[in-house]
């Protein structure tokens, strides 16, 4: 807001950029891998209880990684547009959309034998369309190029998650997670190997230094308070 009252288009455009990049790099490869371990999760901690059904809810929780892919994809557009006072587009494209979502999820629910999935494929199918939309509204408020704007901001994350797809049905063979426990291991790996990948991929090198200078801080703050107590 601040920087819109001020007329500071640079760093607008610095928190759009910078901050989408760093939004959908965490989340993206995350609902990546959630997808991928949905089934694997579910049947750790459901199958006890529900039997078989607990594939209905793994099928349910990957539609809703590709729903919160979305979410993440959207980066920091909505505070761009909230600072900007530039919400109505994003309002008169949102009403619309839910009343269909309720409509298209009853229909399915009564006319066909999809199941509880159905409330969820018409917010993938929304979010699919919508959010490309959005992206360019976007872009073009804070004057920038569509395709500078995908560039900088989601080519490394989309990079990142692609490489994380082989690494993560690779751990997933290779561990093979049957309890809650071999469940972490496999996350806390794969977790290791996205912040290697982020490190290597996603940051540039002010985000390298950035963190390395506020790793240093946090050390030294600690050792400092563990010598006060």
């Amino acid at each position: 807001t601040m920087f819109h009252a001020k007329g500071d288009t640079n760093h607008l455009q610095t928190v759009l950029l910078h901050g989408t990049r760093m939004t959908f790099l965490m989340g993206a490869p995350a609902t990546i891998c959630m997808a991928l371990s949905a089934e694997t999760l579910c049947r750790i901690w459901l199958q006890k209880s529900l039997g078989s059904d607990y594939l209905t809810t793994s099928h349910i929780l990957i539609l809703w990684a590709i729903v919160d892919f979305f979410t993440y994809a959207a980066g920091t557009q909505f505070s761009i547009l909230l600072g900007m006072n530039r919400l109505k587009f994003l309002v008169w494209t949102l009403i619309p959309t839910s009343v269909a979502n309720v409509i298209i999820s009853y229909l399915l629910a009564k006319y066909t034998e999809i199941g509880l999935i159905s409330v969820v494929i018409p917010t993938v199918i929304i979010g699919l369309i919508r959010r490309p939309i959005l992206t360019y509204y976007t872009a073009r408020v804070c004057g920038i190029s569509f395709f500078h704007y995908l560039s900088s901001s989601y080519l490394k994350p989309i990079l990142v998650s692609i490489l994380m797809l082989p690494i993560a049905l690779f751990l997933l063979s290779l561990i093979n997670p049957y309890s809650y426990l071999s469940f972490g291991l496999y996350a806390i790996t794969l977790g290791l190997c996205w912040l290697l990948l982020c490190w290597m991929i996603g940051f540039d090198k002010h985000d390298r230094s950035t963190i390395l200078k506020l790793t240093i801080s946090l050390i030294q703050s600690s050792q400092v308070r563990l010598k006060t107590h």
